[in-house]
């Protein structure tokens, strides 16, 4: 009597066959007496199923998170998470590069004449002052451009001047 027997594992698990715990890919024989007296052979084809791993990258903006690792992320940095496959249900092992993208601060200073303005803080800005305009950057993430509005006086002048009759 012959006995086909497929046998699969997780990699990092293991079977008992023959008495001896095995780890890696194989077939084993196994010969036994049957109750008739005649040799009954067992074969175990045994697979040791491959672990599964994966590398992705992903990108937040400063104040964002991402949950990773177990928990909510907000630090760049290679995170780990060890999840079941579908296929099998072995672990598989996924490794997150985490980038995270600074919030872009500047400024600038802008000079109108009196009488003019100028498009700051979503609206139209005639004062001297600091004006705080929230944008997005090419990678989607928030930049903050503070503009200091200088606003110049008209400059008049009074001048008196004198001619010669006829001039």
């Amino acid at each position: 009597i012959t006995v086909n027997l497929p046998l699969s594992a997780c990699y990092g698990d293991s079977a008992l066959i023959n008495g001896n715990y095995e780890l890696a890919n194989g077939i084993f024989y196994d010969t036994a007496t049957s109750v008739l007296g005649c040799d009954s052979i067992t074969i175990t084809n045994f697979v040791v199923d491959s672990l599964i791993t994966n590398s992705i990258t992903a990108s937040i903006c400063q104040g964002d998170s991402l949950l990773l690792g177990g928990d909510y992320q907000t630090v760049a940095g290679n995170y780990v998470d060890t999840l079941s496959s579908l296929a099998n249900g072995c672990d598989s092992i996924l490794t997150t590069t985490l980038i995270v993208s600074p919030v872009v601060i500047n400024s600038v200073t802008a000079i109108i004449c009196q009488g003019d303005s100028m498009m700051l803080a979503g609206a139209y800005q005639t004062t001297a002052g600091d004006y705080l305009d929230t944008l997005s950057t090419t990678l989607g993430c928030d930049s903050i451009l503070t503009t200091t509005l200088i606003v110049n006086p008209v400059v008049t002048n009074s001048v008196t001047a004198s001619i010669c009759q006829g001039d």
